[in-house]
């Protein structure tokens, strides 16, 4: 996979808290089901695909200005984080990616 096509680089805010480092992405368009997380180390790669609209072939646009294909971004986080609590949430175009660090407690009332 690390020769495909990365068509577009969608913003992406990583930020720290007490127990969790947060990832938040502008994906309009993208469905949970074509986002990919993958860890490697202390690396944290984000992949996707912004597909066509359906039915909807080249040639009957008037204008394309949105994105569309695949994109993947990739961060180095300073410490790990436990992967079997990460949660993610996509509403309204926004991925929030929380990626709870390795040894902080489970938090109460989770999602």
């Amino acid at each position: 996979m690390m020769d495909e096509a990365v068509t577009w680089v969608p913003p992406m805010d990583v930020y720290e808290m007490d127990d969790n480092y947060v990832l938040d992405a502008e994906l309009p368009g993208v469905e949970r089901g074509d986002i990919k997380i993958e860890f490697s180390g202390l690396e944290l790669t984000v992949r996707g695909e912004r597909r066509p609209h359906t039915g909807c072939v080249d040639e009957s646009y008037h204008r394309l200005e949105g994105h569309r294909g695949r994109f993947h971004r990739s961060f180095s986080l300073p410490e790990p984080v436990d992967e079997s609590r990460v949660k993610l949430d996509l509403k309204n175009g926004i991925m929030h990616l929380v990626l709870p660090k390795a040894g902080s407690p489970p938090s109460r009332g989770s999602r």
